[in-house]
């Protein structure tokens, strides 16, 4: 299975570009009236009129486990019902994290915000050529620590849904907490099951627009953290502040922007970061319980860790690609972030 190029040139073209958000409401959402606010929210973006049984119905499991694998560039929105709340699937190369939250507060008429600050780009964008250069040279010389798979590869040409995990801590966290409790828990992880302990990289999201007024679109750029098992929490948030840009794709079709291509599909099996880190901040969403975020399961090692923070309680979760992680495994997994985290 293979996905159209994300934004961002550096990252792994062969996966779905899906960010996918698990809303549990106070409420039950009615389907129905669930529907006629998709229609009208479709009609504003001018994208294709939903189809009368878009809004689909099931488990929340089933739900994220069907639509991570969604492939539908025409169709940038997917919403489903469960008995909880609400799942949505948004391709990424449209709709960002904050843009998918902004989507769930339409869908059910009350407003849903976050307070992340974004980060303005001009301050930090890292040209392209000495970023490929740069990264390619990682690849060939220090390449990235993987996280060991918690279940043996199915077969080749067989893909498997992804996996997913949830936990509640009670308390608000920083991504600076996120980025160091997922480092160390890869490390401890990788030195049990045989995989490599150092040269850990982070990947972490940030919005380039912060929350103020904004459109619904992707918003998101992503820093790039390396050797994150040897840095104190301090340290981390000092990174997170300092850290360039990762570059978007070249513009064009010029000779870097075919080079850039032709690079990354060549180096896409080593490509990328240990982990991915997103979080949607504090939320405010009046109805909203609370908000199970899941980014792109990109990187090398497919593994994803995300969290949004409702009412001082933050949902963490982890998310996998299933050729390389079984549902056991990711529990274990996200019981070792927990613990770095205290909780």
């Amino acid at each position: 299975m293979t996905g159209a190029p994300p934004r961002h040139g550096l990252g792994d073209p062969r996966i779905p570009w899906n960010v996918l958000l698990d809303a549990r409401t106070t409420t039950p959402p009615e389907s129905g009236s669930v529907r006629r606010r998709l229609q009208a929210l479709a009609r504003r973006e001018r994208w294709p009129e939903p189809a009368l049984d878009a809004v689909a119905a099931g488990e929340a499991p089933a739900l994220l486990a069907s639509l991570s694998a969604r492939l539908a560039p025409e169709e940038p929105l997917d919403v489903a019902v469960h008995a909880d709340g609400l799942v949505l699937r948004g391709d990424h190369r449209v709709l960002d994290g904050l843009s998918l939250l902004s989507v769930l507060g339409e869908l059910i008429g009350a407003p849903a915000a976050s307070a992340a600050r974004g980060i303005a780009p001009a301050d930090r964008d890292a040209p392209l050529l000495p970023a490929v250069v740069d990264r390619l040279t990682e690849v060939l010389v220090r390449p990235s620590a993987r996280v060991a798979p918690s279940r043996r590869s199915r077969a080749a040409g067989r893909p498997s849904p992804d996996v997913f995990a949830r936990r509640t801590v009670d308390a608000p966290l920083s991504t600076a907490d996120l980025v160091r409790a997922g480092a160390l828990a890869v490390r401890a992880w990788n030195a049990h099951r045989g995989g490599r302990s150092a040269r850990i990289s982070v990947a972490v999201g940030v919005t380039l627009t912060g929350s103020g007024a904004r459109h619904l679109g992707d918003h998101s750029g992503f820093l790039r953290l390396r050797d994150v098992e040897r840095l104190s929490r301090d340290e981390v948030a000092v990174a997170l502040r300092t850290a360039p840009l990762q570059p978007s794709r070249a513009p064009g079709n010029g000779p870097l922007t075919t080079v850039v291509g032709a690079a990354t599909r060549l180096a896409a099996p080593r490509l990328g970061s240990t982990l991915l880190v997103s979080h949607l901040g504090r939320v405010h969403a009046p109805g909203v319980e609370d908000i199970a975020f899941y980014p792109v399961s990109g990187g090398g090692s497919g593994l994803s860790l995300g969290a949004a923070t409702v009412a001082d309680r933050t949902v963490v979760t982890l998310r996998a690609r299933g050729r390389d992680h079984d549902h056991d495994g990711l529990e274990q997994l996200l019981e070792a972030v927990a613990g770095q985290l205290g909780g």
